[in-house]
């Protein structure tokens, strides 16, 4: 059954899961924190993670790997490109030796 708590003043819903697997039980625990801790309804982005999470949970073992093949595929597909990255300006620091004053030109015209 899902649960509706608040943690820190915004609302999470939580939802958590068992199955049974050759190897032991495997637990699952999805968490979604609200961004906006007045609007409690809008639910429909979470929608498609946690039908994701719910559908490779029932996926069979020998599929795993085809599956992780196209999630690894897609994951590559939609990472921002390097221009798209916003690279921190790099910092040098550096050390006053002597000062130093510009000469001054004069400059004639014709």
């Amino acid at each position: 059954m899902p649960r509706l708590e608040t943690v820190a003043g915004y609302p999470m819903l939580t939802l958590s899961w068992t199955r049974q697997a050759s190897e032991g039980d495997l637990h699952h625990l999805f968490a979604y924190r609200f961004s906006d801790p007045a609007d409690v309804t809008a639910t429909a982005p979470i929608y498609r993670r946690l039908f994701a999470h719910l559908v490779l949970d029932e996926l069979p073992d020998t599929t795993l790997p085809e599956v992780l093949d196209h999630l690894s595929d897609a994951w590559v597909f939609h990472q921002p490109i390097a221009s798209e990255v916003q690279s921190q300006p790099r910092v040098l620091r550096g050390k006053v030796t002597r000062r130093y004053e510009r000469p001054t030109y004069s400059i004639d015209e014709e």
